[in-house]
């Protein structure tokens, strides 16, 4: 038995195996924080980007998906943009501030918030309006990193 399992770990074709699959769980797995104040919104898009193969995590309060980017790293942050206590935009500003590598798309429901715009507009953040169809933001996301289909 110990014999065995060892001449599986010498087997070159059995570390190339592992070997992608090392590399698919840290480098071609992007991670997304999706932050909406909206429980039921933040929770299904975070498994909709978890079965398409993305490492999503769900937050209901901007200062918990902050604190989260400061721990540790985030490649696309996807946010409400109004919500209680702290703007999408306001959060996607502080995240760049130590993450600048972090992509950002923000989406509302609202139609007049022409400051937000602008605030967007010069950190060149995507937007989108509620409500978001899944093909739609996953359309978005493959754009934003460059991805296929």
């Amino acid at each position: 038995m110990y014999g065995m399992a060892l001449g599986r770990l010498t087997d070159p074709f059995r570390k190339t195996v592992v070997l992608i699959r090392l590399c698919e769980a840290s480098i071609w797995k992007h991670r997304i924080f999706v932050v909406d104040n909206e429980h039921m919104i933040a929770w299904s898009l975070a498994e909709i980007l978890n079965n398409r193969g993305f490492d999503a995590t769900p937050f209901t309060k901007p200062m918990e998906a902050l604190n989260a980017t400061r721990q540790g790293q985030v490649d696309l942050l996807i946010s409400d943009i109004l919500m209680p206590g702290m703007s999408g935009t306001e959060l996607a500003v502080q995240v760049l501030e130590h993450r600048p590598d972090c992509k950002v798309v923000l989406f509302s429901g609202q139609a007049g918030i022409g400051d937000v715009l602008e605030i967007a507009e010069k950190h060149r953040f995507e937007v989108l309006l509620k409500p978001v169809h899944p093909e739609a933001l996953l359309k978005r996301i493959r754009t934003v990193f460059g991805l296929a289909g």
